[in-house]
C-alpha cells in the first residue's frame, strides 16, 4: 500500500468513526428525549401516564407514612422503614434518571439542578440518607436529640403533586400574574392592623400600676392589651374573622373598634380572592381561545392537505390523458407515414 492509498483508507476510516458518532449521538439524544417526555409529560404515551399516577402513589404514601410516623408506638416498626426506603429509592432513581434526560449540555444540566422544583425534590430525599448514616455510620442516633426532625424535609414531595396539573400551573401563573395587586392588598392589611391595633392598645390599656408594672383596667382587672404588638395580635385574629377570644375588648370604644375592624376584615378577605379569581379567569379563557384557534388552524392545514392532494390527482388524470393522447397521436403518425411509403 503507498502512500496515497494509505493516506485514503485512513480518511475514509476517519469519516467512518465520524459517522458512526454522529448516528450513537444521534440515538442517545433521540432516547433523552423520549425518556424526558416520559418523566416531565403524561400526554405523550401510556408509559408516562403510568409513571405520572405510580409517582403521585409513591407521594401520597410517603405523606402517609410521615403522619403515622408521628405516633410514638409506631415509629420503629421495621415494615415503615423498609417502606420508606423503597419509596426514597425511587424517588432517588427518578432525580437521577430525570437530571440524565434534561442534562444534553452543561447549561441544561445547571439549569436543572438550580430549578426550584429539583431542588424540592433533592432536600425530599437527603433526610433518609442523612438519617442512615448519623444512625449507623455514626451511632447519633442516642446522643443527638430530634434527629429524626429532617424528615420534614419530606413535605417537599407535595410539591411533585403540582408538577403534572395543569389547573395548579395554571393557578401559580394566575399569583404570579397578580403580584402587584396581592402586594397592594398586603399592605393595606398591614396599614390597618398597625392602626386598629395601636388605637385598640391606647383605649383598652387602662393606667399603669408602678409596682405591679402592668396596666390595670378601672375594674382593677390586669389588662390584656399591654403593648401594641398585642393590640396587633388582636387585630389580625379579628380581621381575619378567627376570634380566638385571647384578647378581648371591654370598654364601649373598644367594641366599637372591634365592630369596623371584623367588618373590615370581610371586605379585605374578599379582595384577595376577587384578584386571583379574575386572573384565573382570564388565562383559563385565554387558553380555551388558544386551543380553538390551535385547531381552527389544524381543520384548515387539513383542508388544504385535503385540496392540495385533490389538485394533485387532477393533475395526475390530465397528464394520463395527455400520455393517452400522445400514443394516439403517435399511432397515427406512424400509420401515416406507413401509408405513405
Amino acid at each position: 500500500m503507498n502512500q496515497y492509498e494509505n493516506d485514503t483508507w485512513e480518511m475514509s476510516n476517519r469519516n467512518t468513526v465520524d459517522e458512526l458518532a454522529i448516528h450513537t449521538d444521534s440515538r442517545h439524544r433521540q432516547f433523552q428525549k423520549k425518556l424526558y417526555n416520559v418523566l416531565e409529560d403524561p400526554s405523550t404515551s401510556w408509559w408516562a401516564k403510568i409513571y405520572t399516577i405510580t409517582s403521585y402513589i409513591f407521594v401520597v404514601t410517603s405523606l402517609v407514612l410521615l403522619i403515622l410516623d408521628s405516633y410514638a408506638y409506631i415509629q420503629r416498626e421495621d415494615e415503615f422503614l423498609v417502606l420508606d426506603a423503597i419509596i426514597t429509592a425511587f424517588f432517588t432513581l427518578e432525580y437521577i434518571l430525570r437530571f440524565y434526560a434534561s442534562s444534553t449540555t452543561l447549561k441544561s444540566a445547571l439549569m436543572f439542578v438550580i430549578n426550584p422544583l429539583n431542588i424540592a425534590d433533592f432536600l425530599s430525599i437527603v433526610p433518609f440518607y442523612i438519617l442512615i448514616i448519623l444512625n449507623y455510620g455514626f451511632k447519633l442516633n442516642h446522643t443527638v436529640p430530634n434527629l429524626d426532625t429532617f424528615r420534614i424535609l419530606r413535605l417537599f414531595r407535595l410539591l411533585k403533586l403540582t408538577q403534572h396539573s395543569q389547573s395548579i400551573k395554571l393557578l401559580t401563573k394566575s399569583i404570579r400574574k397578580s403580584y402587584k395587586s396581592l402586594l397592594t392588598v398586603i399592605y393595606f392589611m398591614f396599614v390597618i392592623v398597625l392602626v386598629t391595633g395601636t388605637l385598640m392598645y391606647y383605649i383598652e390599656r387602662g393606667t399603669l400600676n408602678q409596682e405591679e408594672s402592668a396596666f390595670i383596667l378601672p375594674d382593677g382587672t390586669l389588662s390584656v392589651f399591654s403593648s401594641i404588638p398585642a393590640g396587633m395580635w388582636w387585630s389580625i385574629v379579628t380581621l381575619v374573622t378567627l376570634g380566638y377570644g385571647d384578647l378581648v375588648p371591654r370598654t364601649v370604644f373598644g367594641k366599637l373598634l372591634a365592630s369596623c375592624t371584623m367588618i373590615l376584615g370581610v371586605m379585605i378577605l374578599a379582595m384577595p380572592s376577587m384578584i386571583i379569581g379574575a386572573a384565573f379567569t382570564k388565562l383559563v379563557s385565554k387558553k380555551k381561545n388558544q386551543k380553538k384557534i390551535d385547531d381552527r388552524n389544524v381543520d384548515q392545514e387539513s383542508n388544504n392537505l385535503q385540496t392540495l392532494l385533490n389538485k394533485q390527482e387532477e393533475l395526475m388524470v390530465n397528464f394520463r390523458n395527455i400520455v393517452v393522447e400522445m400514443e394516439n397521436n403517435h399511432k397515427l403518425i406512424r400509420s401515416l407515414t406507413n401509408q405513405s411509403l
